[in-house]
């Protein structure tokens, strides 16, 4: 049904993983999404797996279901998470909902939006989003705010130096997991 209208993927949202043990995650929960994934995902059709709970000791098995990317809530610490997931899974989160989008203030969102991006710039499998669902009666000012930081942080990025882009890039060649070492 997806498909036939035009959507190059879906989002599972699973609430129930957060609140299990991560044995029994897998066993409840991801064995049943792993099948979904099978059966619906492909090179152009993307299943996305998203959790706002505290998931940090059930990343092993939501990366178990295959899905191309884990969309995760402000509750986890991204940094550490991101580090436990593979370079090909796009990992997407994780500002807080209410507190920054719904009650900050548009200085405060755009202080949060840079510090995530700077704890997770060495992980370029990382999307900038929401934790969760946008509150309704989100300010429009926090709404622009996220944007135009994303946009600067990005503008920022395009303009570095060739000695920075050489390095960032021989960083995340290291870090690689398919890098070969010659000797």
């Amino acid at each position: 049904m997806f498909r036939s209208v035009g959507a190059n993927g879906a989002i599972i949202a699973e609430p129930a993983a957060g609140l299990l043990s991560p044995a029994h995650c897998t066993q409840f929960s991801a064995q049943y999404v792993s099948r979904i994934v099978s059966a619906l995902q492909d090179d152009s059709f993307s299943i996305i797996l998203h959790n706002c709970g505290n998931t940090a000791k059930q990343i092993e098995s939501l990366v178990s279901t295959g899905a191309h990317g884990l969309h995760l809530g402000s509750t986890i610490g991204m940094p550490e998470v991101a580090a436990q997931v593979p370079p090909d899974v796009l990992l997407f989160g994780n500002l807080e909902p209410a507190g920054v989008f719904l009650l900050g203030t548009p200085q405060q969102v755009q202080t949060r939006v840079r510090s995530l991006l700077a704890a997770m710039q060495p992980f370029p499998n990382f999307v900038l989003s929401s934790g969760c669902d946008i509150p309704p009666n989100t300010p429009l000012e926090n709404l622009d705010a996220f944007f135009h930081a994303l946009a600067t942080h990005n503008q920022a990025q395009r303009q570095q130096t060739p000695a920075q882009e050489a390095e960032r890039e021989a960083i995340q060649q290291i870090d690689s997991p398919d890098t070969t070492v010659l000797g």
